[in-house]
């Protein structure tokens, strides 16, 4: 009888009775009225929130129930995305990845570089990842703590030919970044002189922590 009553609700629901049934409970039926209360305080909740937000947290203050939370997302037409329908979700707002976006696109394109501490202080766990989608049509160069850009190192590609024609030195570190390490330069080098050059060069680093190449 009881399964019966339950398979006559969902005949009617939506045509005599004017709500909706729980996805993960059947018994569980939501009327229209509760519905329009609960989207109404989910859009005024949404709607404030600029930074990744536990999903606890915004059912706490609406006063929504999760089972609602999660029913009701897609038809209030949030700006924003859930990390998952699991406990410890949150709710990332379009505005904040918009943000972390702008960001990295500005600074590289003022600079040439992204140093990849910045980029984590920003919320992104996978830093090359994201530049790597972000900055898709450049010809970048990953570091250990840093990633730059074709400007930079055809600025320093440029500097090493001229060394080649003048056999003269070259201070590597006058035309490169001041947060790009040791370590990092040294790759960069290794990277840019060809085998050929390799048997030309001798680079060096002095007492005051500057690479200079020789030829």
């Amino acid at each position: 009888m009881y399964f019966k009553l339950i398979f006559i609700l969902c005949l009617i629901l939506g045509k005599i009775i004017h709500g909706k049934q729980d996805l993960k409970d059947s018994r569980i039926f939501f009327t229209q009225s509760h519905i329009a209360r609960c989207k109404s305080k989910l859009r005024g909740a949404l709607a404030a929130l600029t930074v990744p937000t536990p999903v606890t947290a915004i059912l706490s203050q609406s006063g929504v129930q999760e089972r609602l939370f999660h029913l009701l997302l897609d038809d209030i037409c949030t700006s924003g995305t859930v990390t998952s329908k699991l406990p410890g979700a949150q709710y990332i707002p379009n505005i904040y990845t918009k943000m972390q976006i702008e960001w990295v696109n500005t600074f590289y394109n003022q600079n040439g570089y992204l140093e990849y501490d910045s980029i984590v202080k920003l919320g992104i766990s996978d830093v090359k990842g994201f530049v790597q989608r972000q900055l898709a049509t450049e010809k970048l160069t990953f570091l250990d703590n840093c990633v730059i850009g074709a400007r930079i190192t055809d600025q320093v590609e440029s500097a090493l030919e001229e060394c080649i024609v003048t056999g003269s030195y070259l201070d590597v570190t006058t035309i490169l970044p001041s947060i790009i390490s040791d370590t990092d330069i040294k790759k960069l080098l290794a990277k840019l002189i060809d085998v050929t050059s390799k048997k030309q060069v001798m680079v060096f680093e002095t007492t005051s922590n500057h690479f200079k190449c020789k030829f």
